[in-house]
C-alpha cells in the first residue's frame, strides 16, 4: 500500500513505526518537513532519507510472527502478535505487539533485541531448515527456533515443544533420527497436522503411536 498522507499526518502515522521501504523493513523517522528518514532496524544507522510521498514507502501491514533473537544472551524465539487496537497508524508499533517468548522463565523480549538482523529476517520470510534448527538448540545452546512465521519448536529436556502460533501443538523426542512429530489427536488436530507439513523434514503423526 502506497503512503498518501501529507503534512502532519506523515509525521503523526508514520514516526517511529517500521514500514517498508522497497521491500526491506525500515523503522521510519520523520522530520518536521515530512521527510522519512529509514533506520536500519538491525544497525540502527540511517539509510537513506526520502520524501514522504516516495513510491518505495509501502505502510500496508506486515506479516510478524516468530523472531528468531540472535543476541547471545537470549537465543531464542519469540512470537509477536499484533492486538486488534482502533489506531489509526497502518505500520507496525512495536510497544503494541503482545509477545510469547520460547524460552523457560522470560516473558518478554526488550525493544533493542526486537530490533534485529532476526526481525528483518522473519519480515522478509527468512528462517533455518529444520536440521539446522535442531543443531542450533542441540550444538549451540538455543532455547527455542523459529521455523517460520507461524512454527517454532523448544527444547525441553529431550524434547522439542512444537509450536503453531503461541500454541503448542505437538512434541518430537531429539534423539529420534527419523524425526516423527507426534501431534495429540483433538477437535483441531487435524488442521494443526495440515500447517505443520509445510516444514519439510519430519514426518507429522497424528496421535500418540
Amino acid at each position: 500500500m502506497r503512503q498518501k498522507y501529507k503534512g502532519e499526518d506523515i509525521r503523526a502515522r508514520l514516526h517511529g513505526t517500521i514500514l517498508r521501504y522497497k521491500g526491506v523493513p525500515y523503522l521510519a523517522d520523520v522530520d518536521a518537513a515530512g521527510m522519512v528518514g529509514m533506520i536500519d532496524v538491525a544497525t540502527g544507522n540511517l539509510i537513506t532519507r526520502v520524501y514522504g510521498d516516495d513510491e518505495g514507502i509501502d505502510i500496508s501491514s506486515i506479516n510478524i510472527g516468530f523472531v528468531n533473537i540472535i543476541d547471545p544472551d537470549y537465543k531464542c524465539a519469540v512470537y509477536l502478535k499484533r492486538e486488534p487496537l482502533r489506531r489509526f497508524k497502518q505500520p507496525i508499533e512495536l510497544d503494541f505487539l503482545t509477545q510469547k517468548v520460547l524460552r523457560q522463565g522470560m516473558t518478554s523480549i526488550p525493544k533493542n533485541k526486537l530490533m534485529s538482523a532476526g526481525f528483518v529476517d522473519a519480515v522478509l520470510g527468512k528462517f533455518p531448515p529444520l536440521e539446522e534448527a535442531i543443531n542450533l538448540i542441540i550444538k549451540r545452546g538455543w532455547h527455542s527456533v523459529g521455523l517460520s512465521r507461524d512454527i517454532a519448536v523448544k527444547r525441553e529436556a529431550d524434547n522439542l515443544k512444537v509450536y503453531l502460533k503461541d500454541t503448542e501443538v505437538g512434541f518430537m523426542k531429539i534423539g529420534d533420527k527419523d524425526r516423527k512429530l507426534l501431534v495429540p489427536t483433538s477437535d483441531v488436530s487435524y488442521y494443526h497436522c495440515t500447517y505443520l507439513n509445510d516444514i519439510k523434514g519430519w514426518t507429522v503423526i497424528e496421535g500418540i503411536k
